[in-house]
């Protein structure tokens, strides 16, 4: 006996959200149902399109199914362009993929696909409780630094930021070469400390679970439309249980007059306001933390989404680079001192879009355990007075 789910329409992290776990969970609704079935399908035989970026939630939420079935099964796209993203991400390959999803031998392959997708791969992060933070830190460096083949994640940031100066500097300033490969230094300098400090959180408090952390990680260099895109899903405890053990040195959800004057029922949520402290807990401290990462992304005219639990939030260079009144704040990566001010009064706003304009898309979801990360860097567009602003502090 075997139980199912669907998804007919392009296989996004959207659809992952609102398609893909009201399905999941209206079958766990019904736990008699799960007794009575040993085997789970995901089924996207029908979809059209896959962003690779979506890949990771999928495999999260093997990850957790497979602690109530015996075995889950994925049925791949009938569709050459989508069956093609999944063999360039290393569907056929990926040993810890097939060890976590029955997929048949022959299911991907037999396409006609000229367009290639050389920088594309899946990584798979798993760590036991006995690891410190430091101890997490070193393998994910070592990890980086071992693998020079052409889909490394060395080799995917070098690319990138490779494309990206000469898009955005070499075409319209004419620089010495050191100064071009400065610029170039700079840019993979921050990508690698973007990774490290993502993957390192979700590794070491992911890890929280009795057994462990899981991690997945998707990267996709779009040469076509000059995209960097990341993703990266645990299957851990979430933000608000992780900061909530050290709410003392939190700015929002220790704030009781913050949370009892909210505005709309979205501001209450706990969630929403651990992803604010988790992106700000470091903004006046010492050491890189995602608060840096995300001031780094917006530098790059990137956008960075978070999701924890039942809430998704988008954070863009509006956050870090435009005042109340529309100026520019200081671009300076420790103490900032208007950042906490002007996101509390936007969460203390009556009206949720004040908070949107500068949050992008703060909405609530499905539940969805875990954090959930997405990274899009365009690496043809920057806004030039940011970023060399940003630049001139390190260079």
């Amino acid at each position: 006996m075997s139980v199912s789910i669907e998804l007919k329409k392009n296989l996004t992290t959207y659809s992952v959200y609102y398609d893909l776990l009201p399905q999941i969970s209206k079958i766990f609704s019904d736990q008699l149902y799960i007794l009575e079935n040993k085997e789970f399908v995901i089924d996207l035989s029908e979809v059209y399109d896959i962003s690779p970026e979506a890949i990771p939630n999928v495999l999260i939420i093997a990850e957790l199914l497979n602690h109530f079935f015996d075995r889950v099964d994925l049925l791949i796209p009938r569709r050459d362009h989508p069956k093609y993203i999944l063999y360039m991400l290393g569907f056929s390959k990926n040993m810890n993929i097939k060890r976590l999803l029955n997929i048949g031998e022959d299911d991907i392959g037999g396409f006609s696909i000229t367009q290639e997708m050389k920088f594309s791969k899946i990584d798979k992060f798993q760590y036991d409780n006995k690891l410190t933070k430091d101890m997490v830190e070193t393998q994910i460096i070592s990890h980086y630094e071992d693998e020079i083949y052409q889909n490394s994640l060395f080799s995917i940031l070098s690319k990138a930021s490779m494309i990206f100066v000469n898009e955005n500097i070499n075409k319209t300033t004419k620089l010495p070469e050191h100064i071009l490969e400065s610029y170039s230094e700079f840019i993979l300098e921050s990508m690698f400390k973007i990774m490290k400090e993502i993957l390192t959180n979700a590794c070491f408090h992911s890890g929280k679970n009795s057994d462990g952390s899981i991690c997945y990680c998707a990267y996709h260099l779009d040469e076509v439309n000059k995209e960097l895109k990341i993703s990266i899903s645990d299957d851990g405890v979430g933000l608000f249980r992780t900061l909530n053990e050290k709410k003392d040195q939190c700015f929002f959800i220790n704030d009781e007059y913050l949370i009892e004057n909210n505005g709309e029922l979205i501001t209450s949520n706990p969630n929403l306001l651990s992803i604010l402290d988790a992106v700000s807990f470091r903004v006046n401290k010492d050491g890189f933390g995602i608060y840096d990462a995300a001031f780094l992304i917006a530098a790059m005219s990137g956008k960075l989404s978070i999701h924890s639990d039942d809430v998704q939030c988008l954070f863009t260079k509006d956050l870090f680079f435009s005042g109340k009144y529309g100026e520019r704040l200081n671009c300076r990566l420790t103490e900032n001192k208007d950042f906490i001010p002007i996101l509390k009064a936007f969460v203390l706003e009556k009206d949720n879009s004040k908070l949107n304009n500068r949050v992008k898309k703060c909405r609530e979801t499905n539940r969805f355990k875990g954090v959930h990360v997405e990274i899009r860097l365009p690496l043809d567009e920057i806004d030039w007075e940011v970023f060399n602003n940003v630049y001139n502090q390190f260079y």
